[in-house]
């Protein structure tokens, strides 16, 4: 869903701002960074083996393959209350794989059934030129002011009164429901690369090329993963986005396990940023006390955010939470 973001209240849109002057120092799983890795232009990335840039084969080398089985490993291992940081690692070391200069994570949600004013059902998606869906939450591997703007400028295209999506995006909406992987140059038309919105969120921040894998959870929910390329870089090639989908096609429990950190998968409702770090503490061991003394917060305080995230999980206990975590979906 290129382009596209919620405003920034806290209801509907969480950012992980992941800047060369704020990237994580340490993942929760055991992957270093290296601020003068050439395949990845300037600012810290994950620190991967190199691989060839001369590609002629749409067939994954070996060593990438072994990468790529490390990390899911790496993944698997990681602690459920570092999801967050586990996703800016797996950003990262898809970028790094692809050279890729940048890249975001979108969660999408499609709106249910509205009440209309004769009692009836009336779906959403009936006049709406996003069929439905809209974005929730927005994840930078390195995000600057200038491209957390041109999002939220994108954003506005689509609340409150949406306005026609571009051709990416619409192209993206209407083949929701099934995982898909593609290249920019094979996703749009040669009249995209000429219109304002690629202008605008693209070659104006410094992007020259895109490829994008797309992972459903439900009929309801999906995960966006896009890759940039650097003006001056060359385009994408079929082996990058290769690489990029067999890295990302296994890992439903994963996109999963992110969505349910935001409150998207399950909740209700979307968690607020301080429900968010609740939660996340609601994960270890720590007591409720303790969660709150961690969090600066009175207890009645903590208490309170606590049994909002269980209304919103419909949960009763701490036991059912972590539940869903552990269990199926």
């Amino acid at each position: 869903m290129s382009g596209l973001v919620e405003d920034e209240s806290g209801q509907h849109c969480h950012k992980v701002k992941c800047s060369p002057n704020t990237f994580p120092a340490r993942l929760a799983f055991p992957l270093s960074y290296s601020s003068n890795n050439p395949r990845c232009g300037s600012g810290p990335v994950i620190n991967v083996r190199n691989v060839s840039a001369s590609r002629t084969s749409e067939e994954i080398p070996e060593p990438v393959l072994e990468q790529i089985h490390g990390l899911w490993d790496a993944l698997a291992s990681a602690s459920a209350a570092n999801s967050e940081q586990a996703l800016l690692g797996l950003l990262g070391a898809i970028a790094s794989l692809i050279n890729a200069r940048n890249a975001w994570w979108i969660s999408a949600v499609r709106l249910g059934d509205s009440q209309a004013a004769d009692g009836k059902s009336k779906s959403v998606t009936a006049d709406d030129p996003y069929l439905g869906w809209r974005p929730t939450n927005l994840v930078w591997l390195q995000e600057t002011p200038a491209l957390r703007q041109a999002f939220k400028d994108q954003a506005g295209k689509v609340k409150p009164n949406p306005v026609a999506p571009n051709e990416s995006t619409l192209n993206h909406l209407k083949q929701a429901g099934r995982f898909r992987a593609t290249l920019m140059k094979d996703h749009v038309t040669t009249a995209h690369f000429d219109s304002p919105v690629y202008k605008a969120i693209y070659t104006d921040l410094g992007f020259s090329d895109a490829l994008f894998i797309v992972a459903p959870t439900n009929q309801d929910v999906e995960v966006y993963f896009c890759f940039l390329r650097a003006n001056g870089q060359p385009d994408f090639e079929p082996l990058d986005l290769a690489i990029a989908r067999y890295a990302l096609r296994s890992l439903l429990w994963f996109h999963r396990q992110v969505l349910l950190s935001f409150g998207v998968h399950l909740g209700a409702a979307p968690l607020t940023p301080t429900e968010r770090r609740v939660l996340n503490l609601l994960l270890t061991a720590n007591s409720e006390a303790e969660i709150a003394k961690l969090l600066s917060q009175s207890r009645p305080t903590t208490h309170q955010h606590i049994t909002r995230i269980f209304r919103k999980f419909n949960v009763s206990s701490r036991a059912a939470l972590t539940a869903l975590w552990l269990g199926s979906f």
